[in-house]
């Protein structure tokens, strides 16, 4: 495998876009780059008005355009059973854990079941030979395992299935991915029609296999020495997660490459943890939108849940919180539904995991709060509109491993949100909260850093320049610097927030998109300068500039001439440029400052004895605020976002946007209305249903607590208001109404009726389509609604016919 060609085709396509941009005299950005860009013409003065700063702005979305044969699915991890067979459009049978039944059984035996079959397995580990009845690969390729520096090997899911005989993690070659490729053709054979690669465990301690080290060698053009890791850790950690990515994206085209040729029908989607879990948690490398971006790659599968929300703490006011749960869901969210931005074809599907892996999370009075939260962050991503429902139905569904098992009750709200996901393909979205289009970059480089002398805290960076803006209702967007190919990534994006302290860009080109996407109108936020990260041998030294942002820099004309460490924390104080509402600031005292040296055209925000540690310049016809400060100075303790809040409010001057911060945020989608609440309580109007709640409540002109997530439907007219079992053939008139339900086995289908207005009661009779025998349902009217609840079906999908008549 020739691993330096793996993006040469993407420099290719996109070298063109990457001209125009300035570099400062006698270096060269990139050949074909012009000189400065004429002076823009002043714009009008940008008025803050505080009256509007709470007040909710809106954006539309359109309506999905493609029309896909499913939406839902869950994971299963053994033969069908009718114990664990929940109502959703698919289901991904996972290889190579089928409850002593062989991979090829288990997918046979979901044949006529579902309406779509897939088969998940992954590029990552190896598989016993009970697995697939075939020899495992790694018995006679012993150099792609994956192992730690003291030789021993990295085990698939810990100690029970190591030794001798378990399935060891590996880093892919091309031998590996036909040999996976192989196995999947099997199952296509036997009706799978979809292909769902999972968790590129690309170990940052895995490194120390014959593979692994040919590939450094190839890459890089020269010796891998086991000493690097010690002698030089900053540019060993960079150049290791690169080359793990690269090894995975090459394996992933092969498969792909493998499958569609064996038959093009058939999808082939990557499901991964969020770049937050694996960099953060796990010290995995993995390039997601690298693998997600690869030609014939249909989908990506987000695949954040109970455990990744909750073993992952979240970074605000100078401290690591366990009880952010909503906003780690909705970051991780985030970073994978703008992974579409730019794309055609693709499609994004995000997890919500009823039980949890951990097992101090399993039992329902633990899980249930996690995965109402992780729920109603998806939902707010109007990019995703395909789910995977459910992952483990055994446990989630039918409670195996959890204290006390799974109550029907919440059973039901489970159904009921696989039916609303179900439906969120049949509608466009609004989305409401604080001012749109504020975007903060991430990057799977981010791994590099977690555990390198001088870094910052490994989760500080990302969570302080995000979480103080959601906590204010901001809904920002997660932007993958991967994504960075064009400007088409940061189509929706006005104000950008980047730091290179605890990423660094992989490639040339990135830098290239963001002065272009500035030079066309965007407004960049830069935080942070000088560290000992950047001071490598990487592509930024090739060019004589001593840090990746230096050649941003350069690219953007700013006429910054130097720059260097400066000091810690202490007094910022505000230039008389800066506008009104700048006031000298505290920077914390373990928060690195970086002074610049800027020539003409150049305005100086905060300074402090002759340094300027904060400046702006327009270019183009956007601008760009730097500030010399790491970006753990905006979240260093509760007064930290002021300081942050400044320059954003300067941004979004400068992007000609109203400074927005409502302290809610919630989506409309059809019926369908998800709200998230943070400091204060939020009052609605009008009759709403929650479908959060066990008997589906009618809730009356409500008022969400602070820090709650709520999913309600709006109640609008007579008739069925929500129904958890699914609804056809459905009629009605002034006698009454007639439907059929079906509902899933050993669930409880609950519907919820809005009666007319001169009606007081009603009757119910619900007649069973297979046995034609009258079923015993419990009604009661309150309020104006009537709520029906039937029986659990005892040995197969429930259908009814029901007939409500209205009694005046």
């Amino acid at each position: 495998m020739k691993i330096k060609g793996i993006l040469l085709s993407l420099l290719l396509a996109f070298a063109l876009c990457f001209t125009g941009c300035s570099a400062p005299a006698g270096k060269t950005a990139e050949p074909g780059d012009s000189g400065p860009p004429e002076p823009p013409e002043p714009k009008p003065p940008f008025v803050l008005d505080p009256s509007k700063e709470s007040g909710f702005a809106s954006a539309a979305f359109q309506k999905p355009s493609a029309n896909w044969d499913y939406y839902t699915s869950n994971q299963a991890s053994g033969p069908y059973a009718l114990s664990t067979a929940v109502p959703t459009d698919a289901v991904w049978v996972y290889g190579g854990l089928s409850y002593g039944v062989s991979a090829k059984t288990a997918v046979k035996s979901y044949a006529g079941q579902y309406g779509k079959i897939g088969f998940m397995c992954s590029l990552s580990r190896d598989y016993t030979d009970a697995d697939y009845g075939r020899p495992r690969y790694t018995d006679s390729h012993r150099d792609i395992i994956q192992r730690e520096a003291d030789g021993g090997i990295i085990w698939r899911g810990g100690s029970e299935y190591g030794g001798s005989d378990g399935a060891p993690h590996v880093y892919p070659s091309e031998g590996f991915a036909l040999y996976i490729a192989g196995i999947c053709k099997d199952m296509i054979d036997l009706g799978a029609s979809v292909i769902a690669l999972e968790e590129p465990d690309g170990f940052a301690k895995g490194y120390n296999g014959g593979f692994f080290k040919a590939e450094w060698q190839e890459k890089y053009s020269g010796a891998f020495s086991d000493g690097w890791a010690a002698a030089n850790p900053d540019e060993f950690n960079l150049k290791r997660d690169t080359v793990i990515s690269d090894i995975f994206i090459n394996a992933y085209r092969i498969f792909i490459d493998e499958i569609k040729g064996y038959n093009p029908g058939v999808e082939v989607v990557m499901a991964a943890h969020p770049t937050f879990d694996y960099a953060l948690n796990h010290h995995c490398s993995a390039n997601n939108f690298g693998m997600f971006s690869c030609d014939g790659a249909d989908g990506f599968i987000i695949q954040a849940w109970t455990d990744t929300v909750a073993n992952l703490p979240v970074y605000y006011q100078g401290s690591n919180r366990s009880d952010l749960r909503f906003e780690q869901a909705y970051v991780q969210y985030s970073e994978g539904a703008n992974f579409i931005n730019g794309m055609n074809g693709k499609r994004i599907f995000s997890i919500a995991d009823a039980a949890a892996d951990t097992p101090a999370h399993r039992p329902e009075n633990v899980a249930r709060p996690i995965w109402q939260e992780t729920v109603v962050a998806q939902l707010m991503m109007p990019q995703i509109y395909s789910y995977e429902s459910m992952v483990w139905p055994d446990r989630a569904w039918r409670g195996d491993l959890v204290p006390g098992g799974v109550s029907r009750e919440y059973r039901a709200v489970q159904e009921g949100v696989i039916r609303v996901q179900n439906d969120m393909h049949n509608y466009g979205a609004e989305r409401f909260g604080g001012t749109r289009g504020i975007g903060v970059v991430m990057s799977y480089t981010a791994e590099a850093y977690t555990g390198t002398a001088g870094a910052p805290t490994a989760n500080v960076p990302i969570y302080s320049m995000a979480v103080p803006l959601l906590k204010r209702g901001v809904p920002v967007d997660i932007i993958s610097l991967e994504s960075l190919l064009s400007i088409d990534a940061l189509k929706d994006t006005k104000i950008l927030v980047l730091s290179y302290d605890f990423i660094k860009p992989e490639y040339w080109f990135y830098n290239a998109t963001v002065a272009e996407w500035v030079d066309k109108g965007g407004v960049l936020v830069y935080a942070g300068g000088e560290n000992e990260g950047q001071d490598i041998d990487f592509w930024w030294k090739d060019r004589e500039y001593g840090s990746p942002q230096a050649e941003l820099f350069a690219r953007l004309g700013l006429g910054v001439t130097d720059s260097a460490f400066s000091s810690l924390g202490g007094e910022w104080e505000k230039t008389e440029d800066a506008p009104a509402y700048f006031a000298d600031v505290s920077v914390p005292a373990a928060i690195r400052n970086t002074a610049y040296a800027v020539g003409g055209g150049v305005t100086k925000l905060f300074e402090r004895g002759g340094e300027t540690l904060a400046f702006e310049k327009r270019v183009g016809k956007g601008a760009v605020v730097v500030a010399g400060c790491e970006p753990g100075a905006f979240s260093a303790d509760a007064d930290s976002y002021l300081f942050y809040e400044m320059l954003l409010k300067r941004a979004c001057e400068l992007a000609e946007v109203q400074y927005q911060k409502p302290g809610a945020m919630y989506v409309v989608r059809g019926p369908y209305e998800i709200y998230h609440t943070f400091a204060s309580a939020l009052p609605l109007e009008g009759e709403f249903i929650d479908l959060f709640d066990d008997h589906y409540a009618v809730r009356v002109n409500p008022t969400i607590p602070a820090n709650t997530s709520a999913l309600y439907v709006r109640v609008s007219g007579t008739g069925v208001g929500f129904s958890n079992g699914e609804i056809s053939d459905s009629t009605g008139g002034a006698e009454g109404r007639a439907f059929t339900l079906k509902n899933a086995p050993t669930s409880m289908a609950r519907t919820v009726v809005k009666l007319p207005g001169n009606v007081t009661d009603a009757s119910v009779t619900a007649v069973g389509k297979s046995t034609n025998a009258a079923a015993a349902v419990a009604k009661t009217v309150d309020g104006g609604f009537l709520h029906i609840v039937y029986p659990p079906p005892s040995d197969a999908i429930a259908r009814f016919d029901v007939q409500v008549t209205y009694i005046s």
